[in-house]
């Protein structure tokens, strides 16, 4: 049984892994936008942006477009990972979406088969997230902006390639329909500037949860 301690040691870990794979995403990301003058990134704009470097990293992906699923169709090689410990008994779809005129998106029966739907808006806010059979409508009402990331994860049994072949079959059957298909844009964003403010970020979090894992494990 994990006592509170312990728990607390593992938020704080899970806390510091996701803030190294945010630097590992923006380390790899280059900015597809109008070519502005540069807009420095702050603590204003810092999520904006954040969330433009992975949406852009999203739709160079090869087959990506907008409103178009890409699909990982095997669990993800241990040695070729985009981010740290990505699931073993997952499989990956996304697809960035104009939902500035409406959307809807339907999932099939998974006939027992567990997915999740996350919705991701750009700023950065996971607005709802779906795991049951149905179409589901995508306003701008509902999710605040224009263009949302669409992430599914899939359960599989990465040692069974039948079954892997089954996951794959239901991912083909999630489907998106929008009104509008406008190129993704936003603000030339400055990303010296964005990597700088990860940076402090990261180092003002790591910093923190350290301390906390000290006084964890002074307590236990």
């Amino acid at each position: 049984m994990m006592n509170k301690n312990s728990k607390g040691l593992k938020l704080a870990n899970t806390a510091i892994i996701a803030g190294v794979a945010s630097i590992l995403i923006l380390q790899t990301s280059v900015f597809a936008a109008d070519k502005d003058e540069a807009v420095l990134v702050n603590v204003d704009n810092f999520v904006r942006a954040e969330t433009a470097a992975q949406f852009d990293r999203v739709l160079q992906i090869p087959g990506a477009a907008i409103n178009t699923f890409v699909h990982y169709r095997d669990p993800v090689a241990l040695d070729s990972q985009n981010v740290i410990r990505m699931n073993r008994d997952t499989i990956y779809s996304g697809a960035i979406t104009d939902i500035s005129e409406g959307a809807t998106l339907t999932i099939p029966d998974l006939g027992g088969r567990y997915m999740s739907v996350m919705v991701v808006n750009e700023d950065h806010y996971v607005n709802k997230v779906y795991d049951a059979a149905g179409t589901y409508k995508l306003t701008m009402k509902q999710f605040d902006t224009p263009y949302v990331q669409i992430a599914v994860r899939t359960l599989v049994n990465a040692a069974d390639p039948e079954d892997i072949k089954k996951a794959n079959a239901l991912q083909d059957q999630v489907i998106l329909n929008a009104v509008s298909a406008k190129p993704y844009t936003h603000p030339n964003y400055d990303e010296e500037s964005l990597r700088r403010r990860m940076t402090r970020w990261f180092s003002w979090v790591e910093a923190r949860l350290i301390l906390k894992i000290h006084s964890a494990r002074k307590k236990m």
